[in-house]
């Protein structure tokens, strides 16, 4: 086994084998190097090297979010492990189990003066589940070796847990870094744990069930963490007889339905308050993170006094509206099949068909509005009928995600979708999805200006690690989304949010050895789309917007699809 010079580093690394982890993600660095030398000689372990730390926290977010697997970072010292922090908050709202393994220097270097030397027992503070310290001694003392393996293997538990998220190891290391140590084999500890399979009690199905029962509710389907399963929502919903209304991140809003009454345009009128007024349930059944939607958003707050019940395969309870509610803990799937198997009652068609006409009004809306010019609500409709079967789709933060939120319909080809809504950056979006890309998927990424140019290291990452990314590039010149913003008034506006760059991005691909082109009509687009994507490299495709008709087109989809929707909802109360 590899990594004889430090037994204690290779008890380590069985250690995550055992655990679950198949890829480590590692930067180059001289005091993590022994810990280097032992993953990367490992035969369990697939290692990957980076350049950029903030990159490669990203990448194996995606990495983990595509496998479903826990993916371990190796940092040196200092200001490298700092550099996993936008990382590592992201994992740690969207649940992903990151094993954070950062080298540092050993006690007597600290607070002295020493070069790359900082704080990072507490590095990451609450931002992750547990953070431990393998002391140097344990590192250098062969007799102590199975104690790091020991420390591993309890991070992974608690990684792998519910809620899954990221954990933290720190590792002194004192010179001489690859002294050679004389010690017989020794077995690596194993430590055994379950998974979140809760059921939930049945005194806590039962008083869900008299909350909802004869009653006209609604199902809000927020993100799911990859790991969550939550097709028997889709059944439970149609027990009920209620519509759901399905956020593209559940994974619920492409493939089949069951029989669900799926909701998807809720976004576009929902803003209309006569409409939000006609549509107000009796009661809510909630599962998964806060809601994409800003305007569902806005709604939940304002039904704040209808009562929820949640569904909660967590320690969190992520209703930023603060309403008034009954948890039932327990993993998802089991939750929704108890609560299915008690409900006994008619389903109300009227209710039901309100909300999925307004639904198909809205849709309507969406369909003439992708008619005309190339815009970024059209790329997005465009992007969909384009998209291969197995081919997950990674969209950027700010606007991409709202428009692919408001327009995308139910239904279709099962197409996975991965955001980094957790925390909802817009930094580590392309290595994130290249991240994705190594699980052995072809990915296509769709993105904006400002965030493509945070990750720009990325394109590096993909030519060296020789990966396939075709990436949709919303090019706007600046934060499209603060146009929807009241501070689009200011004077100030262009300067301090508007923060147009002018970067050729022709250039840019070019120099990192990409391929690009772009596009200014809908059929270019789909005849770009349509091409084989490069098997290796990234591959843009630039889709030029401005910012002040994309405003324009937002406000104008907004309103005609309130009123119709206002409309359609007034058909079906005329024939009760």
């Amino acid at each position: 086994m590899a990594g004889a010079d430090h037994p204690a580093l290779t008890a380590l690394a069985d250690a995550l084998v055992a655990g679950g982890v198949e890829t480590v993600c590692l930067a180059p660095g001289s005091r993590s190097g022994p810990l280097a030398l032992a993953l990367s000689r490992h035969s369990g372990l697939e290692v990957t090297v980076h350049l950029d730390e903030r990159s490669m926290g990203f990448f194996a977010l995606g990495r983990a979010k595509a496998s479903r697997a826990p993916v371990a970072i190796l940092t040196t010292s200092g200001t490298a492990a700092a550099n996993l922090m936008p990382a590592v908050v992201e994992a740690a709202h969207g649940q992903v189990p990151l094993i954070v393994l950062t080298a540092d220097r050993p006690p007597e270097a600290q607070g002295v003066g020493a070069p790359q030397t900082i704080s990072q027992t507490r590095l990451f503070g609450d931002q992750v589940l547990g953070a431990w310290e393998i002391f140097a001694d344990a590192l250098a003392d062969a007799t102590q070796s199975l104690f790091p393996a020991y420390i591993t293997a309890r991070a992974l538990a608690v990684a792998q847990g519910a809620p899954m998220g990221p954990v933290h190891i720190n590792l002194p290391l004192r010179e001489p870094l690859f002294a050679t140590a004389k010690v017989s084999a020794q077995t690596s500890p194993q430590l055994l744990w379950g998974t979140a399979t809760t059921a939930p009690t049945r005194p806590t199905v039962g008083a869900a069930e008299a909350r909802l029962a004869g009653r006209r509710g609604l199902v809000v389907a927020g993100p799911l963490p990859a790991h969550v399963h939550g097709r028997p929502l889709l059944h439970l919903a149609k027990t009920l007889g209620w519509p759901i209304l399905v956020d593209p991140l559940s994974q619920l809003r492409t493939g089949p339905g069951q029989g669900a009454a799926r909701i998807a345009h809720y976004d576009l009128f929902l803003r209309d308050q006569e409409v939000r007024q006609q549509l107000r349930p009796e009661v809510l059944l909630m599962a998964g993170q806060a809601p994409i939607s800003a305007a569902l958003l806005r709604t939940l707050s304002e039904w704040q006094d209808v009562p929820r019940v949640w569904l909660a395969d967590t320690a969190t309870w992520p209703d930023p509206a603060l309403g008034e509610g009954l948890v039932v803990p327990g993993q998802l799937g089991l939750a929704a099949a108890a609560l299915a198997g008690r409900i006994r009652q008619r389903p109300d068609r009227i209710w039901s068909e309100r909300w999925q006409m307004a639904d198909q009004a809205a849709w309507q809306e969406v369909l003439g509005a992708s008619q005309g010019p190339l815009s970024e609500l059209s790329t997005v409709l465009t992007l969909r009928t384009a998209l291969g079967a197995g081919r997950p789709l990674v969209v950027g933060n700010s606007m991409p995600i709202r428009d692919l939120d408001a327009t995308w319909p139910v239904g279709g080809r099962l197409v996975e979708i991965f955001a980094n809504r957790g925390a909802s950056g817009i930094d580590g979006v392309t290595s994130t999805a290249l991240g994705v890309a190594s699980s052995g998927t072809h990915p296509t990424l769709l993105i904006g200006d400002l965030s493509f140019l945070h990750d720009q290291s990325a394109l590096l990452t993909a030519r060296r690690l020789g990966l396939s990314l075709r990436v949709v590039l919303i090019h706007n010149d600046g934060g499209g989304i603060f146009s929807m913003l009241p501070q689009v008034a200011a004077p100030e506006f262009e300067t301090v949010f508007g923060t147009p760059h002018g970067q050729s991005f022709q250039e840019l691909v070019l120099a990192w050895g990409g391929s690009w082109q772009r596009v200014a009509t809908r059929p270019g687009l789909r005849q770009a789309l349509s091409r084989p994507a490069a098997s290796r490299g990234v591959d843009v495709i630039e889709v030029p917007s401005e910012r002040r008709a994309n405003l324009l087109g937002h406000q104008a989809l907004w309103q005609e699809a309130g009123g119709r929707a206002l409309a359609a909802i007034g058909e079906v109360r005329s024939r009760v």
